[in-house]
């Protein structure tokens, strides 16, 4: 298999992209990530958080579904008018 070349400038860019994703990875410390995931965990419990996400998907479903079925009729009368 055949390696390829790396051209200087693009090896130096990436090298500087990889020092500037490390910059900003080094800002999420540990009171960042702890205090929302503390302040979610003492706010809701888990089966509260549970209960909305199936009604949220529960009512996105219903929509969906709603939305497939006007569809389906739009077509079927547009196909019928011909």
């Amino acid at each position: 298999m055949k390696q390829r070349k790396i051209h200087p400038k693009k090896a130096t860019a990436d090298h500087q992209n990889l020092k500037t994703k490390n910059k900003y990875m080094n800002k999420f410390n540990l009171k960042t990530i702890l205090l929302p995931m503390l302040l979610i965990a003492v706010t809701l419990s888990s089966c509260e958080a549970i209960a909305g996400i199936f009604k949220a998907g529960v009512w996105f479903g219903v929509i969906g579904v709603v939305v497939i079925i006007v569809i389906i009729f739009w077509l079927i009368s547009k196909a019928g008018k011909k």
